[in-house]
């Protein structure tokens, strides 16, 4: 499961939000991908297309563009500097395809104790241990 903090905000942060961000100075195309109010809404030339599709990687304009072919399409644009790796594009499709949720910033999220995972091991000393148990299995 891919996670939009720790995987897909960095890569956004890192390689897009330059030009698509929070800075309206600096903003290209109108496009926002910091907030999926902009990043699912209609692009600014297109009513019919969208730069996020949940689940839909072939109607994703962003997905569409990190992988096209001709360089005069492709995001981030040549003369950025940027590029995407493998991974990262791997990333960024494995969450569209499940839904291209938005979470709140860690720092803006409630703190709450997580439910300690059920382990049948007398290896398990503490509730650490129980995580810990969990991960390893």
């Amino acid at each position: 499961m891919v996670d939009y903090n720790f995987d897909v905000r960095p890569i956004l942060s890192d390689k897009c939000f330059n030009c698509h961000g929070p800075d309206a100075n600096k903003r290209s195309e109108d496009l926002r991908l910091d907030t999926p109010e902009g990043a699912y809404g209609a692009l600014k030339d297109s009513e019919n297309e969208f730069a996020i599709v949940p689940k839909n990687i072939q109607k994703s304009v962003v997905y569409q563009r990190i992988t096209a072919k001709d360089s005069s399409s492709l995001m981030p644009p040549v003369d950025s500097n940027l590029k995407l790796s493998d991974y990262e594009i791997k990333v960024l499709k494995k969450w569209i395809e499940q839904g291209a949720v938005y979470d709140a910033h860690w720092a803006f999220s409630p703190v709450e104790k997580p439910q300690i995972p059920n382990t049948d091991s007398d290896w398990v000393s503490n509730e650490i241990d129980h995580f810990v148990l969990k991960k390893i299995r």
